[in-house]
């Protein structure tokens, strides 16, 4: 699923941001030391580095309804997490890092909320 999260948070950098995709590249790699030596072109990077189930949105407890031949029938209530990234920017100039920086922001923030008919594959 994070997978599909991650397809779907790069067609909204290159559609809303208006980047095209021949000349920046968007990926999701921990930012190390060994993963900038390969960036060769500009570069924003969005890593997953934080994922926890948010309790405060997790329905009622389990739901117990009685079944036949006295057996019950337990409902756990879905799971529901929130992912935060580390959005960051690389590119040979300073003000291009800025510019590419704030434009994938920029396209981000245009999307409060994720649709379910924007969704991307089992997300």
């Amino acid at each position: 699923m994070i997978n599909d999260l991650d397809t779907l948070l790069e067609r909204l950098i290159y559609t809303n941001g208006k980047i095209p995709r021949g000349d920046v590249d968007v990926a999701f790699d921990q930012p190390n030391r060994d993963w900038s030596a390969r960036v060769s072109r500009p570069t924003l990077n969005l890593w997953a580095f934080d994922l926890r189930e948010n309790v405060k949105l997790r329905p009622n407890p389990r739901q117990i309804n009685p079944g036949n031949d006295n057996h019950v029938n337990i409902t756990n209530p879905p799971m529901r997490f929130d992912i935060s990234y580390w959005v960051s920017s690389w590119a040979r100039k300073i003000e291009d890092e800025h510019q590419l920086l704030w434009r994938g922001l920029a396209a981000l923030r245009k999307v409060p909320f994720i649709r379910p008919r924007d969704a991307e594959g089992v997300l």
